[in-house]
């Protein structure tokens, strides 16, 4: 018995079939040349401006340059070691924090553990510009609500936090990322043979003790990936070096693109392209660093084929303290989000009075309703996003199967091309599309159709973690008895496959689509006149000064985020989904 021909792989069933490939064939080739066009193209143009000359028709001559300015710039050194402080800082806040509350909810009997659950989900919801406007308006060195609390009402007048400092960068950012801390970390220790602990305990180890010599260790690969994920999303973060770094005079490489690209009188499309391959490459060795890392992750392995009970640790008058950090998640994500929902209700913004809570008006809203830029930059986010996360998760869901499901060669680069963008920051894909886009004939530049692809390419990576394993986890057997029926291909995929998936794939999408409505870089670099979208309109708010009506703006748009986030929270909870 032979494989069918064209290299599509027989279902393991013990009665060989054959498969029509030519349609299968066709799709493979074309999702190969639109992950190929998605991903490999930007990468070009990102390192073909690098090497150009700065011209805005893009027939610039070819030069070193950029490079010999960037690696001569007495700059480089200082946003090197910026970002690296900032990623690292990031990091050591959020893994600690979120480490310890997923250990609260997996291993003890602590109760109100749905408070970390309903958080965790909760702040998908709050975009970054919002969260960081929020602590600016809290942390402020001089008129920040939690500085004045303690200059005036504790009696503490010398003391000052200054948000607009590397240190403020790293808290906002770290506390940001506690809760997708807390998600990664509550997988592996819930899974965790509770009996090595309990070994532990039993040796006279103490509980912190067994906490950091047992699960923690256990845990390491884990760790390293929570590790490796908060330092890269932080080097590729903008909303905080954006808003708290640049005021502040603390520059990252993701604010300084975008400052080669907004500052001066023509665009440094050269410069900004060569600080951009910097960051890819600093992104690309974190992430062979991880996947060095974990490739022996064999060795902390405890599910084994013996019996394993599940258990929890009875922490007796411990759990007062336990109850307290459960609620340190949620006051950090209210506190920046209450500040702002004061504010909103205000005619001008000041500190909370007496005098001020008698002024209380919703005027800022009925601005924002009435504001047609406002409106038209939440109706281009709901209908982009949407778009984006469609394709997203269409694309993905078709290379998935592609990938798992046929023998075609070249199809491990499949997942290898969606994944790619995971080492492409999002500025650094606005910058290399603004000049794909200059210079190609396709009259896309100044449309939303720009924004719809560039959501899709950047998100492409979310959209396979979804989808892939949504597809392995079919048994075959099902699709085998299909094709014994005589059904199709594409009668199996959309009415067996694509059913079966669809927990997962419309997980995803929500997912996409919330991450898409929050994106900031790609909104601020490819916007035009007629295009912006809500995190740029914000932005352009927050610039101009208006604090109350970015404010009321802030909590509309966090409304609407909340239901969609509150219905990934059921896909998750319900089909066991993750981040």
């Amino acid at each position: 018995m032979t494989a069918a021909k064209g290299g599509v792989r027989p279902f393991a069933g013990r009665t060989p079939f054959r498969l029509s490939i030519g349609a299968p064939r066709l799709l493979f080739v074309l999702v190969l040349i639109a992950l190929g066009y998605l991903v490999l193209t930007p990468m070009v143009f990102v390192a073909r401006t690098s090497l150009m000359t700065d011209t805005l028709a893009g027939t610039g001559e070819l030069t070193l340059k950029n490079y010999a300015d960037l690696f001569a710039s007495p700059d480089l050194p200082e946003l090197l070691r910026n970002s690296l402080v900032f990623g690292v800082g990031s990091s050591l806040v959020a893994l600690p924090i979120g480490t310890f509350l997923a250990w609260i909810v997996a291993r003890t009997n602590t109760p109100l553990k749905w408070v970390a659950y309903f958080t965790a989900y909760a702040s998908l919801a709050i975009p970054g510009i919002i969260r960081a406007i929020g602590w600016i308006l809290l942390l402020g060195p001089q008129a920040g609500l939690l500085n004045v609390w303690v200059r005036d009402v504790l009696g503490f007048g010398g003391f000052q936090f200054d948000i607009f400092t590397m240190s403020g960068m790293i808290l906002v950012e770290g506390l940001a990322f506690v809760p997708a801390s807390f998600l990664l970390m509550l997988g592996p220790l819930r899974t965790m043979d509770p009996g090595l602990e309990e070994s532990a305990l039993m040796s006279g180890a103490g509980t912190l003790a067994t906490l950091w010599h047992v699960t923690v260790k256990l845990a390491l690969p884990s760790v390293i990936s929570v590790v490796t994920l908060t330092f890269v999303t932080a080097i590729e973060a903008f909303d905080v070096p954006a808003l708290i770094g640049i005021p502040g005079g603390v520059r990252v490489l993701t604010s300084q693109i975008y400052l080669a690209i907004v500052k001066g009188f023509t665009p440094r499309y050269g410069a900004a392209s060569a600080y951009g391959v910097v960051l890819i490459v600093l992104v690309a060795l974190a992430l062979w660093y991880y996947a060095r890392v974990t490739r022996q992750a064999n060795k902390f392995a405890t599910i084994t084929g013996k019996g394993m009970r599940t258990s929890v640790l009875d922490i007796g008058r411990w759990r007062i303290l336990t109850v307290l950090a459960l609620v340190f998640m949620p006051l950090t994500m209210a506190a920046p989000i209450l500040v702002l929902l004061f504010a909103s209700l205000l005619p001008l913004y000041e500190q909370p009075t007496l005098a001020s809570l008698s002024g209380l008006t919703l005027v800022n809203y009925a601005n924002i309703i009435g504001n047609i830029n406002v409106v038209g930059a939440l109706r281009n986010s709901v209908v982009i996003a949407a778009v984006a996360a469609t394709a997203t998760i269409s694309l993905t869901a078709i290379t998935s199967w592609l990938g798992a499901r046929t023998e075609f060669r070249g199809r491990s680069h499949l997942d290898f091309l969606a994944s790619l963008t995971l080492v492409f920051p999002g500025i650094t894909l606005g910058v290399a599309l603004l000049r794909e886009y200059l210079t190609l004939p396709i009259p896309i530049y100044g449309t939303v159709f720009i924004l719809m692809l560039a959501y899709t390419t950047k998100y492409l990576p979310y959209g396979m973690r979804f989808a892939s394993p949504a597809v392995l986890r079919i048994n075959r057997e099902l699709e085998e008895s299909a094709q014994m029926s005589g059904v199709g291909w594409t009668t199996m995929f959309t009415r067996i496959d694509i059913p079966l998936m669809l927990p997962a794939l419309v997980g995803g999408w929500i997912y996409v689509f919330l991450l898409s409505m929050k994106e900031l870089p790609l909104a601020l670099l490819l916007r035009s006149p007629g295009t912006g979208m809500l995190s740029s309109q914000m932005y352009d708010m927050w610039e101009n000064g208006l604090i109350t009506q970015i404010a009321a703006f802030g909590m509309l748009s966090t409304g609407l985020l909340v239901f969609c986030a509150a219905g990934f929270q059921i896909l998750a909870t319900r089909y066991g989904l993750r981040t």
